[in-house]
């Protein structure tokens, strides 16, 4: 799956800054369609869903490793 398309989800300047993305596995893609219709929301939100909970556990593992090497 290969989409391309503003985000309808999102508002203001950070949504018309840039467009997205992305490539997925047909088992990603099925995945995809069946949560959103579970969720009734749009495909994109779940993939942002999706985004923010990574990069909030990115974040806060970065944040782990620096207090244990400062310690």
């Amino acid at each position: 799956m290969n989409k391309t398309h503003s985000d309808s989800t999102l508002t203001g300047e950070r949504a018309k800054a840039f467009k997205k993305s992305f490539d997925a596995t047909p088992e990603i893609e099925s995945e995809l369609v069946e949560i959103a219709k579970e969720m009734g929301v749009p495909q994109s939100a779940v993939i942002v869903f999706a985004l923010k909970d990574f990069f909030l556990k990115y974040h806060r593992e970065k944040h782990e490793r620096t207090q244990l090497r400062a310690a």
